[in-house]
C-alpha cells in the first residue's frame, strides 16, 4: 500500500500506522532539528517540543515561529541554542507570551509569585 508521509508529502510504501517516511524521520525534529532517537516521540517532533507543543497549546506556525527566534524578546541576548528558548506565559491567565531566554523566564516567574512592590522598594533602597 502507498502512503504519504505528513511532512513532505512524498508516498512510500507502508499502511496507515506509518505517517511519515524514513527520510524525514532521520532528518531531526521539525521544531528544533534535535536528532531523533528510537525513543523520540512518534514521527518528526522530539519529546520536548512535543510536550512544549502540548503544554502552552502551540500550533505548528508557533511551534515553526520559535525556532526562528534568534534574540530574547525581554533582554535582547542571542540564543545559542534551542534549549535557550522559553516560551513565557502568564502564570495568572495561561496566556502565552512570547519567546524568552531561560534566565529571563526564571526571573519573571519568581517576580510575578512575590510581592511586585516590595521588590521595587528594596531595590530602591539600595540603588545609588
Amino acid at each position: 500500500m502507498i502512503v504519504y508521509c505528513q511532512q513532505c508529502d512524498e508516498g512510500f510504501k507502508g499502511d496507515l500506522r506509518h505517517k511519515y517516511c524514513e527520510a524525514c524521520k532521520e532528518s531531526g525534529c521539525r521544531y528544533c532539528d534535535r536528532i531523533l532517537t528510537p525513543t523520540s516521540a512518534k514521527g518528526v517532533t522530539c519529546n520536548a517540543c512535543a510536550t512544549k507543543r502540548l503544554k502552552y497549546n502551540l500550533s505548528d506556525k508557533e511551534m515553526l515561529d520559535i525556532k526562528d527566534k534568534e534574540t530574547c524578546e525581554c533582554c535582547g541576548e542571542v540564543f545559542k541554542t534551542h534549549r535557550e528558548k522559553s516560551q513565557d506565559h502568564c502564570h495568572t491567565t495561561g496566556n502565552n507570551r512570547g519567546i524568552i531566554c531561560v534566565r529571563c523566564n526564571w526571573s519573571i516567574g519568581m517576580f510575578e509569585t512575590t510581592e511586585q512592590n516590595n521588590i521595587i522598594k528594596y531595590l530602591t533602597k539600595y540603588h545609588k
